[in-house]
């Protein structure tokens, strides 16, 4: 495999297992997408992806404007992985 094939499947598997860390928010299911959706072939779907990348934005935005953000985000996350769970679609 080339250097190049090499780092194109590096990146693909880097953004699978951000796509899964997006999933495991459970954010997506609360929205009604579900896994197999197909998302982008489906303009119904615009509104939930851009609701996504809003709260992905905001988060991004929250923690550069106010650096101790990340370490609630870190405990959040560091729980859910602990735990193998997202925060419950009633949180």
């Amino acid at each position: 495999m080339t250097q190049s094939k090499q780092r194109r499947a590096s990146e693909t598997r880097t953004k699978i297992a951000y796509g899964g860390l997006v999933h495991k928010s459970n954010l997506p299911s609360y929205l009604g997408l579900e896994l197999g959706d197909e998302i982008h072939n489906n303009p119904d779907n615009w509104e939930r992806e851009a609701i996504i990348l809003g709260a992905l934005i905001d988060a991004y935005e929250n923690i550069l404007n106010d650096p101790g953000k990340r370490d609630h985000y870190q405990f959040l996350g560091e729980k859910s992985l602990k735990y193998g769970k997202g925060p419950s679609p009633s949180a």
